[in-house]
């Protein structure tokens, strides 16, 4: 179990007995409150089936189909989505325009058949119409109508508004639900949330198996595939985490699986549709188990489930500990340690290095689209050692280039090491016990932190001059203290924390959750505090002079790592920081990091970075530059690297 029963118990005495519990608790129930206030009826039809699409964009090109780019100042997800209040319609964040125009709901539910699923080819054709506009020779008559495989405006722009609201609002609500009533179950032992949560994961069951994503990559729905076509209710990339969350869900309500009203509802369902049994507490975990948990090693094997390091072997772990399954759980462990078989079409991310892949949301079409390079064998394992030893540098980074990638590797190192403690029984593999380089991943993060504010905007990081610290937060050096007792990381959390013990404490699960603050106070007390200076990250690449105290603290950065995978091209990239402020800002994270034009001719060009260009072309990319000289004084502190592998024509480019 990843929430032991003991740690249940603790979190409801830590309610009782701190503030800061009780405010988790409260905000748990808040956003539960908002799913117990739905019938059971609407929430056992939240899910949407395979027919539905999912797709992340509208039609990014165009914007809204009534405002155009106006649109775009929202964000790259713009359109607003209420499953409850305004089901089947998106709404435009800028003009109001809400879409699909016709009555989608009413035409959806004429395409069901004696199963419950939605078929277009049975649906009342006669209802694709604008409903303002419902006479035939109106020529809005078709304006904004969509079938569910998009709208197609004169100019044959596709315009996908249901592939939309499939992903941000069917199935974005329904993990949002999960999340919200497992949590208030697991803090409050409330009945009504374990019911609801249980409802909604009976008819993911129902649905699960028949998802893929492939299908509706194929007609030009764009998700997080990674250039691959591949995923389930997502694409390979997303999927991951929406399938974590349907284990957690489960996970945390397995022991409120005794309700009869529960079973009377899910068992005329069941009879009416021709569902598997889910009439008692034995028939519903085998229905969830077999057709949610036991669906996620295959899907990971054929490259559905497929995310960054090291996020897919958390993936099949999380599914491993909570099947609790005395045979397949320890196999599907060993599974994470397993080697890899090589494949050089892609690199040590997962991710093609001829394709470039951010978000996960491709571009690069037309299809049909193969597995390829991204295809995973029943052979070719998790490969963890591989990482520690050869992807993950000295610095304890991670080969993505982007800090915000990078340290994405060191929150799912945390996330298997936790989720395999939580089988005890399983000892052949321990992150923390067998790498030694897991600890120096806690490092990095606040090393690169400059002025207690920022990290660089080095490739795909970030947004242009905001302060950002990343994952460095008080919460992650509390949990690497605890994790080895190391006095840095608790000079870490105090220097993060304002030099303060103020507020700190472990999880609400932990038995004694303030006792932490007390233990970071001796530290301090014996330590002194941290104390900031000039560093050089000769694995990662990168180099920060930094001077001053206080409100008069200054720093320079060079960049010379990977400018492959999330990097831009910018060997040499130089950044500066002083008065509180970013003064070279980096662009950061691009529009959409996948085959974006723009990406490519301005945020990722070396023209857009303080750097050199040379011969009015970009850098090639390439792997690392050298350190040539570091050094400080009192007065004086200097760095020099060199690089001739991004313009190969200059015999000198320092």
């Amino acid at each position: 179990m990843l929430i032991t029963q003991e740690e249940k118990t603790n979190a409801r005495r830590n309610i009782q007995r701190y503030e800061w519990a009780r405010a988790i608790r409260d905000r748990a129930v808040e956003q539960a409150e908002r799913w117990t206030a739905v019938s059971d009826e609407t929430l056992w039809h939240l899910p949407t089936e395979q027919s539905i699409p999912r797709g992340v964009h509208v039609n990014k090109e165009m914007g809204c189909p009534n405002c155009g780019h106006e649109i775009d100042r929202f964000g790259n997800y713009p359109w607003k989505v209420d499953v409850i209040k305004t089901p089947w319609k998106i709404q435009c964040p800028n003009c109001g325009e809400r879409y699909p125009k016709n009555d989608f709901g009413a035409y959806y539910r004429s395409g069901k058949g004696a199963d419950g699923l939605f078929r277009r080819e049975r649906a009342d054709a006669s209802l694709l119409c604008n409903s303002d506009h419902p006479d035939p020779n109106d020529p809005l008559h078709a304006f904004g109508v969509d079938d569910s495989t998009g709208w197609k405006d004169s100019e044959d722009h596709v315009y996908r508004f249901i592939g939309y609201y499939g992903h941000y609002g069917a199935w974005t609500a329904v993990s949002d639900a999960l999340s919200a009533l497992s949590e208030a179950y697991v803090l409050t032992g409330e009945q009504k949330y374990a019911d609801k949560t249980a409802i909604l994961l009976a008819r993911v069951a129902d649905l699960y198996p028949d998802m893929d994503y492939h299908f509706w990559a194929e007609q030009g729905f764009e998700n997080s595939d990674g250039l691959t076509g591949r995923g389930k209710v997502y694409g390979c990339i997303w999927e991951a985490g929406l399938v974590s969350g349907f284990a957690r869900a489960y996970d945390a309500i397995r022991d409120g699986l005794d309700d009869e009203e529960l079973y009377a509802f899910l068992s005329e369902k069941a009879k009416q549709f021709g569902l598997p049994p889910q009439g008692n507490g034995q028939a519903l975990r085998a229905h969830i188990e077999e057709r949610i948990l036991r669906q996620i090693e295959p899907a990971i094997l054929r490259g559905d489930i497929h995310v960054n390091e090291p996020h897919t072997q958390v993936t099949m772990a999380t599914a491993a500990v909570v099947l609790n399954d005395p045979n397949e759980s320890d196999r599907m462990l060993d599974w994470v340690f397993a080697p890899k078989t090589e494949d050089k079409k892609t690199d040590s991310s997962g991710n093609k290095e001829t394709e470039e892949q951010g978000d996960g949301v491709s571009l690069s079409r037309p299809l049909p689209l193969s597995p390829s390079g991204r295809r995973r064998e029943e052979g070719n394992g998790g490969h963890i050692p591989a990482l520690f030893a050869g992807e993950i540098d000295r610095d304890g980074v991670g080969s993505e280039a982007a800090p915000g990638y990078n340290f994405f590797w060191l929150k799912g190192m945390m996330d298997l090491d936790e989720v395999i403690s939580k089988r005890p029984s399983y000892t052949r593999h321990n992150i923390q016990r067998d790498f030694p380089k897991f600890r120096e991943m806690f490092r990095a993060p606040a090393r690169l932190i400059c002025l207690g504010r920022y990290t660089p905007d080095i490739g795909d990081t970030g947004s242009t001059g905001s302060p950002n610290r990343n994952v460095a937060s008080v919460d992650l050096y509390l949990k690497a203290f605890e994790r080895f007792g190391d006095p840095d990381f608790a000079q870490t959390a105090y220097w993060l924390n304002g030099n303060t013990t103020e507020g700190m404490h472990s999880s609400i699960f932990h038995l004694d959750p303030e006792q932490v603050g007390e233990q970071v106070k001796q530290v301090i007390a014996r330590h002194g505090m941290r104390r900031e200076h000039s560093d050089v990250l000769g694995g990662y690449g990168l180099a920060i002079l930094r001077s001053g105290e206080t409100e008069h603290q200054r720093a320079a950065w060079i960049y010379y790592g990977r400018s492959r995978g999330h990097g831009h091209l910018d060997t040499g990239n130089l950044g500066l920081y002083a008065h509180g402020l970013n003064l070279m800002p980096d662009l950061g994270y691009p529009e959409y990091a996948s085959a974006w034009p723009k990406r490519f001719g301005w945020t990722h060009h070396t023209i857009s970075h303080n750097t050199v260009m040379v011969d009015r072309t970009p850098q090639h990319p390439n792997y690392s530059g050298k350190l040539r000289l570091f050094g400080t004084s009192p007065e004086v502190r200097m760095v020099e690297i060199a690089s001739e592998d991004g313009y190969p024509q200059c015999p000198v480019y320092r």
